[in-house]
């Protein structure tokens, strides 16, 4: 008869048999996604919107029962979790979305002395630029939209690929390693700094092995990434504010600065996750004075105008960017929100209900992201992340655009936060994609409208049972 000791080792080793044999099939997963066809086509979408739901379920069993089971999760056990399943996904190519050939048109003509805000892409005048990249973008009769930090890392794109070849994919999976860079940096600061006492082991994973991050960043090669380390690094610097009461007020002030200079940053990459300077002003931190919030609002418009005043530096760039800001926002998009009011409008022979309800959005996104500031009142840290996730959560859904890939930011915050109703949200995005598992490609706002519906429902339940911001802190678990 086998003793107590013997019936453990056996069990313990069985365990991780069985995660072994399911890291193996998260591999399978990973490597999938790069052999789907690359053409957006009824097959193509219905068999990655197959394998992504599938990949999701099975995730989600695959960290609960590696958790449950006392599994060694590590510093260095994530970074290697977090190498592998970015390199499987790596040769995937673009098809999901025309985004990425923008970013390296816009690069190339960064690269090539052409300022992109200045000029159309389909002026004749740069017609020696327009490669393969440009005949398989968006919007060519427009110039560049991006923010100008983003515009840069564009041209580096470029200049990478350009090393190995001419053609638009070297440049593409130059634009990778950039991404993959960025994310990178970004577990860098989390688990190698203060922050890494806040992390949720069980989030980290659902960020890392999940595929939404994986397929829309790596993948499908979405700027949103870039975002994620200049979020990590404002995180940072807002812990000083309740890590260091004592602090002198010259160096609280510095702090604040870079701060706001964090936040200037992201506003020149991604203007939406910007809004996370908004938990600023939220705050109930006796600590964070008003000089404070003084000295990071210089910095965050002293970094905004740095890295954005060599590209907008006259009416013409400056006057071109805003113009197409406004017809994005305002005229084409059609997310369910912005559907919804336009459909209500309609009912009621509003006129000119088209125009004016992207403008009543974009009145309400206002509005809910001041209640928000203004009446959350964290008063220590976790709370004031959850409230910045909160906001920037807010100004994702409330807008006449709501991609699946607006949600990473918001999802790499969870593993600070918690917050398990936005990883469903997310989740729930990635419902647009169905208009093209139909031969013909129209948006289906009835299921869009379901799946929001019962997102927001479990938003409300996850929210009433846990309290609108975060609980208690806590040390790095498995929380």
């Amino acid at each position: 008869m086998q003793n107590h000791g013997e019936r453990w080792t056996q069990n313990l080793l069985s365990r991780r048999i069985i995660i072994a044999i399911a890291a193996i099939f998260e591999m399978l997963f990973f490597a999938s996604y790069a052999l789907i066809p690359p053409t957006r086509n009824v097959f193509s979408v219905r068999l990655l919107l197959c394998v992504f739901f599938i990949h999701s379920i099975f995730s989600a069993i695959f960290i609960a029962v590696a958790l449950r089971n006392g599994i060694n999760i590590s510093s260095r056990n994530i970074l290697l979790i977090f190498f592998i399943s970015r390199i499987l996904v790596f040769p995937m190519l673009p098809w999901l979305s025309d985004d990425v050939f923008g970013y390296l048109f816009y690069g190339r003509e960064l690269i090539n002395g052409i300022n992109p805000y200045s000029i159309a892409a389909d002026s004749p005048a740069i017609s020696y630029l327009q490669n393969d990249a440009y005949a398989q973008m968006a919007f060519q009769k427009y110039p560049a939209i991006y923010p100008p930090f983003s515009i840069y890392f564009f041209g580096l794109a470029n200049s990478i690929g350009s090393i190995f070849s001419t053609d638009w994919k070297s440049a593409f999976f130059g634009w990778k390693f950039i991404l993959f860079a960025h994310e990178f940096a970004a577990l860098a600061i989390l688990l190698f700094s203060r922050l890494k006492k806040y992390v949720s082991v069980k989030y980290i994973l659902a960020y890392l092995i999940m595929p939404l991050p994986i397929v829309e960043i790596i993948g499908q090669g979405h700027c949103d990434g870039l975002a994620v380390p200049y979020i990590a690094l404002f995180i940072l610097l807002l812990s000083s504010f309740f890590h260091d009461d004592s602090a002198p007020e010259l160096k609280t002030n510095i702090t604040a600065f870079l701060l706001g200079g964090a936040a200037g940053i992201l506003a020149a990459v991604k203007l939406i996750p910007a809004v996370l300077f908004g938990s600023i002003f939220a705050t109930r931190k006796p600590s964070f004075s008003m000089r404070n919030i003084l000295s990071a609002t210089i910095g965050a418009i002293i970094f905004s105008l740095i890295f954005s005043l060599p590209l907008l530096h006259d009416k013409i760039t400056a006057g071109n960017f805003l113009s197409v800001l406004n017809f994005y926002n305002n005229t084409y998009f059609n997310s369910p929100p912005l559907m919804f009011l336009r459909y209500v409008a309609e009912l009621f022979n509003v006129p000119d209900w088209w125009l004016l309800a992207p403008k009543i959005l974009s009145l309400i996104r206002g509005t809910v992201l001041i209640i928000l500031i203004f009446f959350l009142r964290p008063s220590n840290f976790r709370d004031t992340i959850a409230a910045g996730s909160l906001i920037l959560t807010a100004a994702t859904v409330i807008s006449p655009k709501v991609h699946a890939w607006y949600f990473v930011p918001v999802l790499f915050l969870t593993v600070l936060t918690r917050q398990r109703w936005i990883v469903v949200f997310a989740y729930s995005s990635a419902a647009s994609y169905l208009m093209y598992g139909f031969s013909a490609q129209k948006e289906l706002f009835v299921l869009e409208y379901c799946v929001w519906t019962v997102a927001m429902l479990y938003a409300a339940y996850d929210i009433r049972k846990n309290g609108i911001l975060s609980r208690l802190d806590v040390q790095y678990s498995n929380a």
